[in-house]
């Protein structure tokens, strides 16, 4: 392969979405080629840092880490540890600030404990740590485990630490610290006031106001610290503060979608829910357009979160709720072109057919209200899948196909937080078969709700104009493919229902 040439090619690519169907397709052919080219290399790929920092740039972050992934692979054979551990860090961290990746997760948890009493000890758990706390949700767990983390960090000698040029001691410190206050600040939002909580974060908020390096970032903590506590004057004199800073400053911009979510953080502590909502989509329009995917994450948790606070003012069933509900389900039509900006709406109808025709057949009756917003909500969990792994138009790679196998475990937490734990199943089973082939889980059991979205989303699937990797089918060719799943994959009545419903 030439990769110079690719070099130049990626260079030139301003940005993905603006690229035709027939430039993204050869991009990710190219880009395929490249991947499967370095997943051989004997010698360590010169000036790889220039590709991983084009990759990022562009938001192929699956791309990057498996660069860095095969760069470790070349040292490890050449015995060069430290440059080893150097790019494996990268290759964890790359990923993890991105996506959920189960055996990714656990494989980096086998080298934290394999690493726990060297200096890449605490980067190992501090990557575990971040997994747990903005991935998983378990933020009791993820603040224990950065303060692991740091305990390890005090045992280790820092300028060994400086040598891997990963981070500076120091600033590592304070990113734990930083880390743990958020974690903390998350539960407090979530279970109410916990004074243990409240004095640990004072505690850390302590020796981060001692530094003048990054006190702007810092200054986000102390303003959610205030709204935790009532302290709205103090945390508007802050938030105005700041606000004045990184508007005014265009090298700040990165900065906006944090700003604009603390807004709409200290909009809805104060009882505004225009400003809540505005704020929000504000916040997440900029992460978009910045390409942050953690930040969008980041900002859909928020909005989660506040709806799962069932307020008087917001939640999931006032109009301000349910206008973040359909501006969320918006954002994942605006990202996954490949499936049509109608995909849920249309395994939402024609989930509610199949379901009568279900009942007319002799199965159980459904709630067609019921099964028309599961239908609706299905895919949510791809809010949290980089558009290009949704948009890429070649097979997906192993590590993009376990990401977007995630996808339903990530909706089912979405529709829990919001609200509506009854319709967490549906979500989290609608990829689930009869015959165990399914995922996330491989079960034999998938509630016949999940069963009818599933067949109805693999139908609308098939049948879409935009489909990968081949053409559409008919009505009529989709049928015959799915009926050869019949008792298989899908309960039979859950066939013929399809069959009645949709011919």
């Amino acid at each position: 392969m030439e990769i110079e040439k690719y070099l130049k090619e990626l260079q030139k690519t301003e940005d993905l979405l603006s690229l035709t169907n027939e430039e993204l397709s050869r991009f990710a052919k190219k880009t395929d080629e490249f991947l499967s080219f370095i997943g051989e290399i004997v010698e360590p790929l010169k000036n790889y840092d220039k590709f991983i920092r084009e990759f990022l740039r562009l938001g192929l972050s699956v791309e990057a880490a498996m660069l860095y992934r095969e760069q470790a692979r070349v040292y490890r054979e050449k015995n060069d540890e430290q440059k080893y551990l150097r790019n494996l860090y990268r290759y964890y961290e790359t990923l993890l600030m991105t996506l959920y990746i189960p055996p990714v997760y656990e494989d980096l948890m086998e080298k934290a404990r394999t690493y726990e009493n060297t200096s890449m000890g605490p980067l190992f758990y501090y990557l575990v740590g971040f997994t747990q706390h903005f991935h998983l949700f378990e933020y009791e767990r993820a603040y224990d485990t950065y303060l692991y983390a740091l305990n390890l960090l005090d045992k280790v000698n820092e300028r060994v630490f400086n040598k891997y040029k990963l981070i500076k001691y120091r600033d590592f410190k304070l990113l734990l610290l930083s880390n743990m206050v958020d974690t903390l600040l998350r539960a407090l939002f979530k279970e109410g006031k916990n004074t243990e909580y409240i004095s640990y974060i004072n505690s850390h908020l302590n020796e981060l106001r001692k530094v003048e390096k990054d006190k702007l970032f810092f200054t986000f903590n102390e303003i959610e610290f205030n709204l935790c506590n009532q302290n709205i004057n103090k945390a508007a004199n802050l938030l105005m503060e700041i606000d004045d800073k990184i508007i005014h400053d265009r090298s700040k911009r990165h900065m906006l979608p944090i700003l604009y979510r603390t807004w709409a953080l200290f909009s809805w502590q104060r009882g505004d829910t225009k400003g809540t909502v505005g704020y929000f989509k504000r916040a997440l329009k900029e992460a978009i357009h910045l390409g942050d995917e953690l930040r969008q994450k980041e900002i859909i948790d928020t909005i989660v979160l506040v709806l799962a606070m069932d307020t008087p003012h917001i939640n999931i069933l006032s109009q301000e709720g349910k206008e973040l509900l359909l501006y969320l389900l918006s954002t994942l039509l605006s990202k996954d072109w490949y499936l049509g900006d109608d995909h849920s709406k249309k395994v939402a109808e024609y989930s509610r057919k199949v379901a009568k025709a279900y009942a007319m057949l002799g199965g159980k009756e459904i709630n067609p209200n019921k099964i028309y917003l599961a239908g609706l909500l299905h895919d949510t969990g791809k809010l949290y899948i980089p558009w290009y792994i949704l948009n890429k138009p070649t097979k997906p790679m192993d590590l993009e196909w376990e990401s977007i196998k995630y996808h339903p475990t990530y909706g089912a937490v979405i529709v829990k937080n919001i609200g509506i734990p009854t319709f967490a199943r549906y979500v989290e089973e609608h990829h689930e078969r009869i015959d165990g082939s399914g995922y996330p889980y491989g079960i034999k059991d998938p509630h016949i709700i999940s069963q009818i979205i599933g067949i109805v989303d693999d139908f609308a699937a098939a049948t879409a104009l935009t489909r990968k990797y081949q053409k559409p089918l008919s009505k009529e060719e989709a049928i015959r493919e799915l009926e050869k799943q019949k008792g298989i994959k899908f309960h039979p009545k859950v066939v013929e229902a399809l069959k009645m419903a949709v011919l």
